[in-house]
């Protein structure tokens, strides 16, 4: 059995406008998807709102049952459509031999059995403010740029294009999309249109953020500021401005090392635009005068620490745990409650280059080893007195001795 529904995303208006504009093409479509599938019967879900003028199937033996349901019920869900094919059917037939079509997908396998090819076209409503929505007949792969030049219209050019698709809702395309095979709507917005100005406002992501950022910390593990050692925590920078707490003047003023890539909004299990929030605070603090701290090689950045991988038991049989260590952002200016530490400037055992030597004194986080393209600079834990210094240790004792 094949059922056919008018009707998917509510944003989509293609199958609904498509029978209204072809009804008799879908009649003959269902007529013959039926012959050709030799289907125990075609079942047709139409909203009994419909003009009748419309609903001018033919009836009778082998002809496609028709169902006219409330508007008020959802031809979205295809449990219901299954079950509403299912009531209807005679004789009846199992819930594995159905065939859950929409319209635009029944027109697309008329085409390309006509043509005697796959599927390779698609139907997409564009719409617009001041527009007349309109179906157009687009080839797959097709550049939406191309598209609407070969269409000929005239955008302004402040104009928003959102492109959207089954099960994907509304997005904001890439520099250069195509027509995929699930396009099914194109809308064309100025930058003003609330649409917009709502969802991309940074008032609106912290309303969100406070009450659906779950602090899952994918942001700052993905940020690459942050993977670079800065001291800039998106996750937990979010909650101290979705909660208010501007009192935090360190966390605050590392908005500014947001260089704006919007990695975290493509992690975000929520949804949510962090870079959208960071950028307007930036801007809000270079306007009151406030800059970069001169140094970014902050202590240890809090984080929430990953799941364990299997090659940390690689790393921990082959010594080069230490090595993981020793990458982390602030590793080497972590506070130490120790009289005396002993450093490896290099944990891979190559020759390095101490800057101290026995009976020096150091200061907190001067640095006591240079770095090269395979060492990183080594920086002094405590303060106090260095007694070693080679190609491989240095041995500091802290206090007054």
């Amino acid at each position: 059995m094949v059922v056919v529904a008018l009707e998917t995303e509510p944003f989509d208006l293609a199958p609904e406008a498509l029978f209204l504009l072809a009804t008799d093409r879908v009649i003959e479509a269902v007529r013959r998807l039926g012959k050709d599938l030799c289907a125990a019967g075609v079942v047709v879900l139409i909203h009994d709102d419909l003009p009748s003028g419309v609903r001018r199937f033919p009836t009778g033996p082998g002809e496609p049952i028709i169902v006219e349901v409330p508007r008020r019920s959802s031809l979205n869900d295809p449990g219901s459509l299954v079950d509403l094919a299912l009531a209807t059917a005679t004789p009846r037939v199992e819930p594995e031999d159905l065939l859950l079509l929409r319209v635009d997908e029944l027109l697309q396998l008329e085409e390309a059995a006509k043509d005697k090819l796959p599927v390779t076209r698609t139907t997409v409503t564009i719409a617009g403010e001041g527009r007349t929505p309109r179906l157009v007949s687009v080839p797959l792969g097709t550049p939406l740029r191309l598209m609407i030049q070969q269409l000929g219209l005239s955008l302004p050019r402040d104009t928003r294009a959102l492109l959207g698709g089954i099960l994907r809702g509304l997005s904001r395309p890439c520099p250069d999309p195509v027509i995929e095979a699930d396009s099914r709507v194109l809308l064309l917005l100025s930058s003003e249109h609330p649409a917009l100005t709502r969802t991309s406002s940074a008032e609106h992501q912290l309303r969100l953020a406070g009450s659906t950022c779950e602090q899952c910390s994918r942001c700052s593990e993905y940020c690459p500021q942050h993977l670079r050692g800065v001291a800039f925590t998106p996750h937990l920078v979010l909650r101290l401005l979705a909660d208010r707490h501007t009192h935090v003047p360190e966390e605050i003023l590392s908005t500014l090392f947001c260089s704006g890539c919007r990695t975290c909004e493509l992690v975000c299990p929520s949804g949510l635009s962090p870079a959208t929030v960071f950028r307007a605070v930036a801007e809000e603090l270079r306007g009151r005068g406030y800059a970069l701290p001169p140094s970014r090689l902050q202590g240890r950045i809090p984080s929430r620490r990953g799941p364990s991988l299997p090659w940390r038991h690689v790393l921990t049989a082959t010594n080069l745990l230490e090595v993981q260590r020793s990458l982390r952002p602030g590793y080497w200016l972590e506070r130490v409650d120790s009289d005396q530490v002993v450093l490896r400037t290099n944990p891979l055992d190559e020759p390095a280059t101490p800057l101290v030597s026995p009976g020096q004194r150091v200061v907190l986080g001067e640095c006591i080893a240079s770095g090269d393209r395979s060492h990183r600079p080594v920086h002094a834990p405590i303060a106090g007195e260095v007694l070693i210094a080679d190609a491989s240790t240095i041995v500091l004792l802290g206090g007054n001795r």
